[in-house]
């Protein structure tokens, strides 16, 4: 069984990794040339004291996703719908694809494509980064949790994932856990990209901390408003410990700002303004980061 990823970031190199070591023949489809050619020459897994190098399936045209039995989309989310439109005339009927993506709305951008049968969306927290275009290193353990409304696509990628070393499970409402994950990437990401720091050094200042505190309470208001039912203090629990769990890694948003790329900022914290102001709801801290995160994207 061929599985398809789109995007060789981070989150796109890792699974590749994960999957090919499990046995399963992995394609990647990049646009990004140099980073393809990079890739060929070998893939560097770094994990603690060890290094593994891989030569997944790799190519600039979405051709290469043909015949894949299953497709992981990982691409940033503000590129979601012009890689649907590039790889779609290459999917087979069969395909279904796969959504782990940071922020809210990717799902729905994938939908205006493909079938909802096609489509299964989640979250996950494990963490990468990448020191180089050909080498990536995870950032922590996390969970990964999916759903959608193909019952034997979403039992059999789930094994396929528990099989290469992926922690996984089923969700029953994935809306919730993209919900719950949004507010997540909102109280962590802005705050390591602004301060240049790892997310488990979040934890190490009462002043970064506030921050934190008091973005996940406006995104949780703001969840309510929409009628998504979240938990002010089991939210604040759940960053933390995600910041715990990945505390060497650098969240993707910093390493956009270091590479000098655009961040995901508007359909992260970005989003939770666009809804809290639809419900006459000011959420001033996200405000805040949110500018300075676009204030930093503006000089690249």
């Amino acid at each position: 069984m061929n599985i398809g990823i789109a995007g060789a970031g981070a989150m796109g190199c890792l699974f590749a990794h994960h999957l090919q070591k499990g046995g399963f023949p992995v394609s990647l489809y990049e646009n990004d040339t140099e980073t393809v050619l990079s890739i060929k020459q070998g893939l560097t897994v770094t994990d603690g004291e060890r290094n593994e190098i891989m030569y997944p399936n790799i190519d600039t045209t979405p051709s290469i996703l043909s015949g894949c039995a299953y497709i992981f989309i990982f691409v940033k989310s503000h590129t979601t719908g012009e890689v649907m439109q590039n790889i779609r005339n290459y999917i087979e009927d069969e395909t279904v694809i796969i959504t782990l993506q940071n922020g809210i709305g990717n799902y729905e951008i994938i939908a205006r494509v493909f079938p909802d049968s096609g489509i299964l969306y989640g979250t996950t927290s494990m963490g990468a980064f990448k020191p180089q275009k050909n080498s990536v290193k995870p950032g922590g353990k996390g969970d990964t949790v999916l759903g959608g409304n193909n019952a034997h696509a979403l039992h059999e990628i789930i094994s396929i994932l528990k099989t290469c070393g992926i922690e996984a499970a089923q969700t029953d409402d994935p809306g919730l856990a993209v919900w719950t994950k949004a507010v997540i990437n909102a109280g962590i990401n802005p705050i390591g990209a602004l301060l240049n720091i790892p997310n488990g050094e979040i934890l190490s200042s009462r002043h970064s901390q506030w921050l934190q505190d008091t973005i996940v309470g406006e995104c949780v208001a703001v969840a309510k408003r929409c009628g998504i039912s979240l938990d002010e203090k089991e939210m604040l629990a759940r960053t933390r410990e995600v910041c715990r769990k990945t505390a060497s890694n650098l969240c993707s948003m910093l390493q956009d700002i270091t590479n000098k790329r655009k961040t995901e900022i508007d359909s992260i914290n970005g989003r939770f303004i666009k809804y809290g102001k639809k419900h006459a709801l000011d959420i001033p801290v996200n405000e805040t980061v949110y500018n300075l995160i676009k204030a930093r994207e503006s000089g690249f």
